[in-house]
């Protein structure tokens, strides 16, 4: 083995996924340690607790048993970040004024500058190569403000990706005597020059906007990947007329998104993947269109677009040779019952049959049924290898005209066809790997069952909202641990609690039984959007053929994880989340 070259050694180390692994390998002699730093501090992943923004966690990196500063310039990925679980309002972390009464936070943008400029200092000069800010809160101007660190000393950064929080009109510093507004800190980004992907997550304030259009206007010749979520479209919009004093509220995509004025000249060239969310579209559609050449895009995901059908439309009209093998899209749309969108959205899916993985939300309001909208996925069949297919619905158990309540969430589809509906025809014809649906448990079980000999299925995520999660897990007669799950006694004479349980269960033994899902690793319930935001409503359950007597157990992500065979699992169970990253 030491006979072996060096390169042949980084290539063994680069195929190990686990990090105390790794951090083993390296303690075994000095060369395997030169071998292996690189590969262990490749990629820098810093934890902060939601509430203590300015608090690093440096936990992961304690059992190397030296000080992380001493590898910190072999890091060419950076990553900081935080959950987005309980605090999803007034994150940045300035003053606040909670209950009517002013109180300062210690712990915050100072403590997060102090914390975080000596750590950026250690890193080699130029060698960084992304950067990704996961906190929902404002960056130290310091860092990507005027002549901040990273423009200055990691001009070479390729990949950029910033969420720097919800609009919020409650933070506040204590200056002069008084508590105020601070006045933000514009980021800057005409520093860099090399960049092929670039996400932002909040842009919203009118410095930020124009600071987004110029980066975009340097930029967009190289772009490949570009995500832009505005999270409050009204809230940009008035920021954007504050500036161009405009009465058109559509106008920022027209002077942020730096669009030909000739229609024949490409505005994003190089771009491959596109996504938009919470934007309201520009009304000329079809000179949009051939500005991002959509024909050249490999993946698209647009969610909560007011107007996104006309825009699928506008794409099937302008005839570009579609080749998207990603395609995620969550409608909103409710302009009219007679011209949702519905038939927008079939002529779009139908005019072209390369996706390999289609995420789909929307509210149908009657136009197009369940049935037709998986017509259209059938021209998918033969590539398809990952759905997830959710319709909501207003959920409002009290009220004669549950439309009029605002809180939308999954319906459980009863989809009645058998087989001879499409979706049945669909799971036999296509090779699909991983599948996200909220159908009833019977529904869904009378489908799969009718096909089994063809199916290939690997991952099975039964997606419940924290409504359609209620009746589960509340009664004593169902154990579920960790170790197993205790049988049922049955349904009969028990409350409802008792008799969903039930069914469920009925369901997964079926699943993982002899004769359920022969490839069916992983089986998941309820919601895993944003990192376990609602860890008390889901379960996992994995296969497990010695020590259980149902030929399956209760899993944790690592559990999941580690099984392998299934590319990026949590990524498609997060996929269509049914809440806002942060709720209005």
């Amino acid at each position: 083995m030491e006979k072996l070259p060096v390169e042949v050694h980084t290539l063994v180390a680069k195929q190990v996924t686990s990090r105390n692994d790794l951090a083993s390998l390296r303690g075994v002699s000095k060369h395997w340690r030169d071998v292996t730093s690189p590969v262990l501090f490749e990629t820098l992943v810093i934890e902060t607790n939601e509430w203590r923004m300015g608090k690093l966690d440096w936990r992961p990196y304690d059992s190397l048993k030296e000080t992380t500063f001493e590898c910190l310039h072999l890091v060419r990925h950076f990553k900081i970040h935080a959950v987005f679980h309980s605090r999803l309002e007034d994150r940045c972390p300035h003053g606040v004024f909670p209950g009517g009464k002013y109180e300062w936070e210690e712990d915050g943008v100072d403590a997060l500058r102090i914390e975080m400029l000596p750590l950026l200092a250690q890193l080699k000069p130029r060698a960084l190569r992304s950067f990704r800010w996961d906190l929902g809160c404002c960056m130290p101007k310091e860092i990507l403000g005027v002549d901040g660190h990273l423009q200055r000393e990691q001009p070479e950064i390729e990949s950029l990706s910033l969420n720097t929080g919800a609009p919020t009109d409650r933070n506040f510093v204590f200056k002069d005597g008084d508590y105020t507004i601070p006045p933000p800190a514009p980021l800057m980004l005409d520093g860099f020059r090399r960049l092929r992907s670039f996400s932002w997550t909040g842009a919203r304030l009118a410095s930020e906007l124009e600071s987004l259009r110029v980066f975009l206007a340097a930029n967009r010749s190289i772009l490949e990947t570009l995500e832009l979520d505005f999270i409050d479209r009204n809230s940009v919009n008035h920021a954007c007329q504050t500036r161009l004093a405009s009465d058109d509220p559509r106008v920022f995509t027209t002077h942020v998104l730096p669009l030909s004025p000739d229609p024949s000249i490409n505005s994003f060239p190089a771009l491959t993947t596109l996504s938009l969310s919470a934007v309201c579209l520009p009304l000329n559609l079809d000179a949009t269109v051939l500005a991002f050449d959509f024909g050249r895009l490999r993946a698209l995901k647009i969610h909560r677009c007011k107007d996104t059908h006309l825009l699928l439309r506008a794409i099937v009209h302008a005839a570009q040779s579609l080749k998207l093998e990603s395609l995620d899209l969550m409608m909103e749309d409710f302009a009219t019952k007679q011209d949702w969108g519905g038939s927008g959205l079939t002529a779009f899916l139908q005019s072209f049959n390369s996706l390999q993985q289609l995420y789909l939300s929307i509210t149908p309001s009657g136009e197009i049924t369940t049935e037709q909208y998986f017509e259209s996925i059938l021209c998918h069949a033969s590539t398809m290898k990952r759905l997830v297919y959710h319709e909501m619905a207003f959920y409002h158990p009290e009220s004669e005209y549950p439309t009029q309540d605002k809180n939308l969430t999954l319906a459980t589809l009863d989809l009645g066809y058998g087989s001879t509906g499409a979706m049945h025809r669909f799971m036999q014809q296509s090779g699909l790997e991983s599948l996200g649906c909220c159908d009833s448990l019977s529904q869904l079980r009378q489908i799969l069952e009718s096909c089994t000999s063809t199916q290939s299925l690997k991952l099975l995520h039964i997606r419940r909202s924290k409504y359609g999660f209620e009746p589960l897990l509340r009664d004593d007669m169902i154990q579920w641990t960790v170790k197993g799950v205790v049988e049922p006694v049955g349904p009969e004479n028990h409350s409802a609690q008792a008799i969903a349980n039930f069914e469920l269960f009925d369901f997964v033994r079926w699943a993982f039984g002899s004769r359920g899902l022969s490839k069916l690793r992983i089986l998941a319930f309820g919601d895993f959007s944003y990192d376990g935001r609602f860890g008390d409503k889901r379960l996992l359950f994995c296969r497990q053929r010695i020590g259980s007597p149902h030929g399956f157990r209760l899993a944790s992500r690592e559990n999941v994880i580690s099984l392998g065979g299934i590319d990026e699992p949590f990524d498609f169970l997060c996929a269509c989340p049914n809440d806002p990253l942060y709720p209005k």
